[in-house]
């Protein structure tokens, strides 16, 4: 299969043009062949940034413009082939650039704004490892702080999990489990644990806890309205 062949039949699959039995067909070829698999996932990512009824075709019926009006002429001399290849190429980094700049993936907003929240590495002035052997604090808490920082945060959260429920005073250990959660994208998780943590103020994680709260519920918002479009649709 040459890359023609492969790029018509990406075209077709992504605008469900295959009968369901073309489809069967295409994914034995997606598993036998690497070039179609590479292509597809650039594809792909480009669909990622328009929207797939409108940006998509328009951007596609554009390239195929070009490739009529600058390479679909019979006889070409050199230069021509050259200044044909700069349009072409100026054409598509300009459409590409103009949709990039006109769609914003939902999920971009909270990947754009999210910021690990950063704690040291000592307890107490001692290391994690000394306050866990000398100070006997609780393993799951000092654990789960250490899975934190090294941004762990599933094995955080399990951990954190269990020092919150053995001392639901243990604010650091309730903020980093909100924090975890919510870099997990676990929202419905995350907005309880740092709502309480951003109405009480005797402890130092309140102002923290307040952005963290207003970035969970503009992502929120965002996915929301994102998936009411799609249902609209």
């Amino acid at each position: 299969m040459n890359r023609k062949e492969r790029l018509e039949l990406i075209d077709r699959f992504l605008t469900r043009e295959m009968s369901d039995l073309e489809r069967e067909q295409f994914n034995s070829h997606l598993e036998e062949n690497p070039d179609l698999r590479k292509e597809l996932k650039v594809s792909l990512e480009l669909i990622d940034v328009v929207d797939p009824k409108s940006e998509y075709n328009s951007f596609k019926r554009l390239i195929q413009e070009a490739e009529l009006n600058y390479f679909g002429q019979p006889k070409q001399t050199n230069q021509n082939w050259r200044l044909a290849a700069v349009i072409s190429l100026l054409l598509v980094a300009g459409v590409i650039g103009w949709m990039i700049v006109q769609t914003q993936r939902e999920e971009d907003y909270f990947a754009d704004n999210f910021e690990h929240y950063e704690m040291p590495d000592q307890i107490r002035g001692r290391s994690l490892d000394e306050a866990l052997a000398k100070d006997q604090m609780d393993t799951a808490f000092v654990n789960g702080w250490e899975d934190y920082n090294d941004k762990n945060y599933i094995s955080a959260t399990r951990r954190l999990e269990l020092a919150v429920a053995a001392d639901s005073t243990n604010y650091t250990a309730r903020f980093l489990l909100g924090v975890s959660y919510l870099a997990l994208r676990e929202f419905d998780q995350a907005e309880p644990v740092l709502k309480v943590l951003s109405e009480d103020s005797s402890h130092v994680f309140q102002q923290q806890a307040q952005k963290y709260l207003e970035l969970l519920q503009r992502a929120k918002q965002q996915e929301a309205k994102k998936s009411s479009e799609i249902t609209s649709e």
